[in-house]
This record gives C-alpha cells, sequence and structure tokens, in this order.
C-alpha cells in the first residue's frame, strides 16, 4: 500500500554508483537489432549505450537531488550477474517442475540473472518439459 501511494516507482531508483561498463553489451546490442528488426528507421540503431538508457527510460536525473545514472529497471534489464546482485541480492526466478513426486520437485532451475536471460531460460525450461506425453489422472 505504501508504494502505490508514493510519488515514484521502485524501478526507478537511480543507483548512481552503477557505470554503464557493469551493463552487458551482448544486450544492448541484441536490443538494438531487435528494434531495427520492428522498424528499419528505428533510433536505437545509431545510438550508444548511454543514449539507448536514456531513450528508453532507464537512465535518469532526480530532480530532487541532482543524482543521475541506471535505474533499478535498466539494471534488471540489462546488468551483468553481480551488478545485479549488488543492486538487488534477492533477485532470483525458480523455475520448478512437480509431476511425479508431488511433495518434491522432479526438475528446477535457479535463475539468477536480467530478465532478458530469465526469459529465455524460462522458455528452455518449459520447451524441455512441454513434449511430455498425454496422460489422465483418476479416470
Amino acid at each position: 500500500m505504501y508504494n502505490r501511494k508514493q510519488g515514484a516507482y521502485t524501478e526507478n531508483r537511480i543507483f548512481p554508483y552503477a557505470k554503464l561498463s557493469e551493463l552487458n553489451p551482448d544486450l544492448l546490442n541484441r536490443a538494438r537489432k531487435m528494434a531495427a528488426n520492428e522498424r528499419a528507421d528505428h533510433p536505437w540503431k545509431t545510438m550508444n549505450d548511454l543514449e539507448l538508457q536514456k531513450c528508453a527510460g532507464l537512465y535518469l536525473k532526480d530532480p530532487k537531488s541532482d543524482k543521475e545514472g541506471i535505474t533499478l529497471a535498466g539494471i534488471l534489464i540489462f546488468g551483468k550477474p553481480e551488478l545485479i546482485l549488488a543492486a538487488l541480492p534477492h533477485h532470483r526466478t525458480d523455475a520448478l517442475l512437480r509431476k511425479v513426486n508431488l511433495d518434491r520437485y522432479d526438475d528446477y532451475d535457479d535463475i539468477r540473472v536480467n530478465l532478458l536471460e530469465s526469459y529465455e531460460r524460462l522458455m528452455q525450461f518449459i520447451n524441455k518439459h512441454l513434449n511430455d506425453t498425454f496422460y489422465l489422472e483418476i479416470d
């Protein structure tokens, strides 16, 4: 309730000591390519990393404190694991498969990377278990 009534989103919290070099350059380049594939004249194609972050709203300046830097959202989307761990130590996604023994899990993946890589790992986990043969319980 407190977060809803605040004037700012937690994702926009600025980390002034986080450096652009702590972001994954491969993911930034992939974001540029994806944007260019959507629209050939997309402005991200010609922007450097800082300009791209600013354009996406992932690098902000706080007018109250005059701090500027990468936001929590920018860290979670493009950050290397070390930066994510420093900014948000409890960030993780658990992928569990419970099929044979419902008290325990049959397969597990502890994902502690940025959101783009998390999505890919979750999709791999799902694809690994999606092609199961059909079976009907009880009847």
